[in-house]
């Protein structure tokens, strides 16, 4: 039951990181006028912070997909690129999204803390090779 419920959450987060990445327009009519005039205004990060999320994406997508055979570097690259992601989020500048989206972002960051802990701290770390620690 625990390797079904991990492999669910993980299909899961897959499904969540795309609709969290997904161009939010579907939702943007439910944001006032005004709020949408200012995300028009707010200017672009830089090429260099945009490389390093898409490579810390790249390795977090590697690290779900090498997780659901339990390739043995999976977890680890995968926990390292939840960590950078949350860690250059805020360097992105401010934004406005609206509720859903937001929802569902969430929803996909708990997913991601519950996968890190059945990763590291469950029986399933002995399906990945040797034992941590």
């Amino acid at each position: 039951m625990l390797l079904v419920c991990y492999r669910l959450a993980l299909v899961a987060n897959l499904c969540l990181l795309g609709v969290g990445f997904s161009n939010p327009s579907w939702l943007e009519p439910a944001l006032p006028e005004s709020v949408r005039a200012y995300l028009e205004s707010t200017p672009e990060p830089g090429a260099a912070l945009l490389g390093v999320m898409f490579l810390a994406l790249l390795c977090y997508v590697a690290g779900c997909v090498g997780a659901l055979w339990f390739w043995r570097p999976s977890r680890h690259l995968f926990a390292s690129s939840v960590i950078a992601m949350i860690l250059l989020n805020p360097a992105l500048g401010p934004s406005i999204d609206p509720g859903w989206k937001d929802l569902l972002e969430e929803a996909g960051t708990l997913l991601d803390g519950m996968l890190v802990c059945a990763m590291f701290a469950s029986p399933l770390r002995d399906r990945f090779g040797a034992s941590a620690a």
